[in-house]
């Protein structure tokens, strides 16, 4: 037996113990769904008899719906579960998108939420991760202005608090030594040398070589030069540099310290690009902080970058956030809340202001199929309730929502969470899905094999900007699958996105007209996946859409090995709801990520053959 052979052996308890959970889960969904809740196989005799004359009642096995059969008493050859039969759509061939019926217990199972499309405020709300940054425009330089050494050090150290005044450093400076003895001349022979030299003009030498004003009132009423001159701070804050030290020989324009006024601040926050275009210059912001749980701190946007970043694909907004206490510190994260407030006054006003309003819902809800949204309309009926497929036009984000131009009516109940179970359930009954497009979810142009024209792509041919680009799409998809398997929601979460905007922006103008049409096929068919990823709030919501990325990152998985010479492998998970999900991952040790910590080894692995 192997070490591999061992390790699946000592999990299978656990292992059994799951499948069999999920298997009930499943079991009972199609119990709910299948007309009239069938309880016993006399009741499905009945309805199989109820079919009519050569329409013959399918069953179908709830874990594998591939196992499909005529015979009532019939169990699943893979799970030995019962056959449950196949629900009737009421000719759903004539609907022109899928309908799903479903009873008030299967869409419990389901876990369907909605939310109505309304109209909103003229005004849109953008959550933004970032860090606290000093305001460039409140930093003091100490700057050495003439040759010298440092005596002594007040300053101990970085992020000490200064007062205005506040001693920071003796210094020696044979230059300011020399210029304050020729200020004691002119004080003692009244002109000095020829040419009547002035007592401030030798006053104005010294301030120019940075000795401060009691150093040259202690000369002129001392009579004598001291050997130092005391570096006070010229503003009260915190001090962010030290780059001189006690013995350090400082040179003429050398920066000493670097101070920093802390009562007010900046906050860089990081837009991905199709959230720019709702953000302007002086939008009010709210900044929170997890040092800080329950608290704000208002602010406003001063700064959009004009350039994105290359490497996050994403575009810097700057923040003032006002910090008269020192709370908000250099380097901490925060999350900034920007939004538009309405210009409404009035109850009149703001009637009027939602009139005309957008029509929006949450971003959660469409399912985005390349150049197509489709989201799921709830409606009512007898039995439970009927979710049909609905084709929408939208416009750009804004933040939380997107606005709807047409293809819903207000107050229409759409689906924000489970879409994808709805999706799987209809590729159990054999309907047109998101994971099998057919006529109604069409996701590219008429490309026959997609994946043949880019294989056919000679290793030496693929331009290099197309292969960066894969590749980099290739490595934040294994960071998705290693977050998932490791149950961490924010770093898949962060992937997914880093996934997505990877994709958007591969280069592939170097390609044949051929082989671009092709990658445009797969970079469409990847799109509505990651974007369901970007919006989805949990764990579940990222694993759901996980298995439809396979097919075309199998595609460039075999033109990053040819060009790279890596090898990547394939996972398969005998549990989930299609009962062969699929993953890759660039090793060969299995870290599955539709079960997690639950079941990490569970499945099997081989190599991407190119």
């Amino acid at each position: 037996m192997t070490a591999k052979e061992t390790v699946l052996r000592w999990r299978r308890p656990a292992y059994v113990g799951a499948a069999f959970a999920l298997a009930v889960i499943v079991f009972l969904i199609g119990r709910a769904t299948a007309p009239g809740d069938a309880q016993d196989h006399d009741h499905d005799h009945d309805h199989a008899s109820a079919a009519g004359e050569g329409d013959e009642q399918i069953y179908y096995c709830s874990m594998h719906p591939d196992q499909q059969s005529t015979d009532p008493d019939a169990t699943c050859p893979i799970c030995g579960m019962d056959l449950v039969p196949m629900p009737d759509d009421d000719h759903p061939e004539e609907a022109d998108m899928p309908i799903l019926r479903v009873g008030e217990r299967a869409a419990a199972l389901l876990g369907v939420e909605v939310a109505p499309a309304e109209r909103r405020g003229a005004h849109s709300d953008l959550d933004l991760q970032g860090h606290v940054e000093a305001d460039e425009r409140r930093l003091t330089d100490v700057v050495a202005r003439s040759d010298g050494f440092v005596e002594r050090q007040y300053a101990a150290h970085e992020w000490q608090e200064v007062r205005r005044g506040q001693a920071l450093a003796s210094i020696y400076s044979p230059a300011v030594t020399a210029a304050a003895r020729e200020l004691l001349i002119i004080q003692r022979t009244g002109s000095g040398r020829p040419g009547g030299v002035s007592l401030e003009s030798g006053k104005e030498r010294l301030r120019r070589l940075g000795a401060p004003e009691a150093y040259i009132e202690e000369v002129l009423e001392t009579g004598e030069v001291p050997r130092t001159y005391t570096l006070r701070s010229p503003a009260s804050g915190v001090i962010t540099a030290i780059d001189g030290r006690e013995g350090h020989a400082m040179k003429e324009g050398e920066r000493h310290i670097q101070i920093a006024d802390l009562s007010s601040v900046w906050v860089q926050l990081q837009a991905y690009e199709h959230d720019v275009q709702g953000i302007e210059i002086g939008d009010p912001a709210a900044v929170s902080a997890r040092a800080y749980p329950g608290e704000a701190f208002d602010g406003g946007v001063a700064f959009v970058d004009p350039a994105v970043d290359a490497e996050r694909r994403t575009v810097r907004v700057r923040l003032e956030v006002e910090n008269p206490d020192g709370r908000l510190k250099p380097g901490m994260f925060v999350r900034g809340r920007l939004g538009k407030p309405s210009d409404a006054d009035s109850d009149d006003d703001v009637a009027e202001a939602l009139d005309e309003a957008p029509l929006v819902i949450p971003r959660s809800a469409p399912l985005l199929t390349g150049r197509r949204a489709v989201v799921y309309v709830q409606q009512p009926s007898d039995e439970g309730f009927v979710y049909e497929g609905r084709d929408v036009e939208l416009g750009g984000r804004m933040g939380d929502v997107y606005p709807v131009l047409s293809g819903l009516e207000e107050g229409e109940l759409v689906v924000v969470r489970g879409a994808f179970r709805i999706d799987s359930e209809l590729q159990i009954r054999g309907r047109p899905s998101m994971m099998t497009p057919g006529e109604f979810f069409a996701v590219g142009d008429d490309v026959d094999d997609p994946g043949e024209a880019l294989r056919a792509l000679d290793a030496d041919a693929i331009p290099a900007a197309f292969a960066s680009g894969t590749g980099a799409a290739l490595e934040h998809y294994f960071e998705l699958t290693s977050a998932l398997a490791d149950d961490d929601f924010e770093r898949a979460h962060a992937a997914a996105s880093r996934m997505g905007e990877e994709v958007a922006g591969i280069d592939a103008s170097n390609l044949s007209a051929a082989a671009g049409e092709a990658w445009e096929s797969v970079q469409l068919e990847l799109t509505g996946p990651l974007a369901a990823m970007e919006q989805a709030g949990d764990l579940d919501g990222l694993r759901e859409p996980l298995e439809l990325l396979d097919e075309p990152l199998v595609i460039l998985a075999t033109l990053v090995e040819e060009a790279e010479g890596i090898e990547v492998y394939r996972g398969t998970c005998p549990m989930t709801p299609s009962g062969t999900g699929h993953w890759l991952q660039p090793d060969d040790e299995i870290a599955n990520p539709y079960m997690g910590h639950e079941m990490l080894q569970c499945g099997s692995i081989e190599p991407v053959t190119p």
